[in-house]
């Protein structure tokens, strides 16, 4: 759906696209560029869920459709998809906008090396592709690249790990680290979810599903993560909860600073 921005106020404004044929599943991720001119979406799929080695006459491919984006008009200007690739979910657009960066966490045994791919910001042509972690069942989800633009992160549910990528000027994908991963500690399997860079070089990632807690890791200089002291975090709220009861959907954070000013706005 299309919305529109005005005075801080979100509007319904129309429906952009439908994804209904049953076949490759609903939007997962949808991601602007930051000038709002291409929007980047990918989709389920038909995943076998938690499945090492995924039937293929079960599973069905996620897809990467990419659009261009003017006065509320959205143009389908490339499509992606691979049998035995589903679950096609977390998306990041590279520091230059020159390619979308794709995480994939249902593969079958003969894609593993599929779970982060990298497209063409036009096309949505796979460029680049990369295994995560050292296992079958890893299942890449979520993706962030930092703020310094250097480093792509990306969170897997059922590995509980984070992996660590290397990003270029040219914005495509190298590894340096050996292993270019680090599993969080003391959580169980499957967990983690999203990732959120706070301010002084610190990433939390959220074990969304079962442990509830955020784990706290430093960012080094080489895009390592050291895990602090005191992670994982528990979260107060969640004390007790099976993972039936209670699922976090979502990480972020906001700018004290910035609610301040409009406390302070409202005053005047």
């Amino acid at each position: 759906s299309a919305f529109a921005w005005n005075t801080k106020q979100v509007k319904f404004n129309k429906i952009g696209v439908t994804y209904t044929d049953g076949n490759n599943g609903g939007p997962t991720t949808a991601v602007f560029n930051a000038s709002g001119t291409k929007l980047a979406v990918s989709t389920w799929g038909v995943a076998h869920f938690l499945t090492k080695d995924p039937d293929l006459s079960l599973q069905k491919p996620g897809r990467l459709y990419m659009y261009d984006f003017a006065n509320g008009i959205l143009t389908q200007t490339g499509l992606y998809e691979e049998t035995g690739v589903s679950g096609n979910i977390g998306l990041s657009w590279s520091p230059n906008e020159k390619y979308v960066y794709m995480a994939n966490f249902n593969l079958h045994s003969a894609e593993l090396n599929n779970s982060v791919t990298v497209h063409d910001a036009t096309t949505a042509v796979k460029v680049q592709n990369f295994g995560t972690s050292n296992t079958s069942d890893d299942e890449a989800c979520w993706t962030h690249v930092s703020a310094d633009n250097r480093t792509l992160y990306v969170a897997s549910f059922t590995g509980d790990n984070v992996s660590i990528f290397n990003i270029g000027s040219d914005d495509k994908l190298s590894v340096s680290l050996n292993p270019n991963f680090i599993k969080r500690s003391g959580v169980p399997s499957p967990d983690t979810k999203d990732i959120y860079e706070g301010s002084g070089g610190y990433l939390y990632v959220s074990g969304a599903f079962q442990s509830h807690t955020i784990s706290i890791f430093k960012m080094n200089g080489d895009g390592s993560l050291t895990e602090r002291s005191g992670s994982p975090y528990h979260i107060p709220s969640s004390a007790g909860k099976t993972s039936d009861e209670q699922s976090f959907l979502g990480l972020t954070g906001f700018d004290k600073n910035a609610f301040d000013d409009d406390k302070q706005q409202q005053q005047e």
